[in-house]
Formats: C-alpha cells, structure tokens, sequence
C-alpha cells in the first residue's frame, strides 16, 4: 500500500495570507481529501470539548435530534442519512 501524505496548512498571519492559504486548502482538498490544520489559535481543551458536545448530540434519540432539523439554507442541523429517500416509507429502524 502507498503511503500517503496529509498536507499541513498553518493559518499563522492569515489575514495577510488569505490567497496563499486558500490554494493550499483546494490542494490539500484535491489531491489527499485531508489536512491539518495548525496555528488556529484554539486550544486542545476547546478542540475536546466540541467533541464532547458533538458525541453527546449525535448520541441522542433520533426523535430528539429531529428537533433540529437540517437546514440547506444555514447548512446545520441533524437529519437521518437519505430520509428524503424514505419519507414516504416506513423506515426499517423504526419497525
């Protein structure tokens, strides 16, 4: 198997390198489909939070995270993988 590299993207000085930053991310997105990020200025703890709260939402009933649903306009909230699919079908989980 070929080993492949995630290329690694600082966003130090971003304001003055916003160009140059923005190519790297459509390169690193075209060739790997991953990166890393360094030099965002937020913290370990920030980033373990966000995880937490994450895996505490998306661990809740899917009739609880319905009451947020998905918004194509704002591009958040929760909606189950191709429901659109089934909305006129009963779906198997819930048999």
């Amino acid at each position: 198997m070929t080993e492949r590299i995630v290329p690694v993207i600082s966003l130090k000085e971003f304001n003055s390198r916003k160009n140059e930053i923005t190519q790297q991310l459509v390169n690193a997105a075209e060739s790997a489909g991953f990166l890393t990020l360094i030099d965002h200025g937020i913290t370990i703890e920030e980033i373990e939070q966000q995880f937490a709260i994450s895996k505490g939402f998306f661990g809740l009933p899917h009739d609880i995270k319905g009451k947020t649903p998905h918004s194509t306009e704002s591009n958040n909230g929760w909606e189950y993988k191709a429901s659109h699919i089934y909305a006129r079908k009963k779906h198997p989980i819930s048999q």
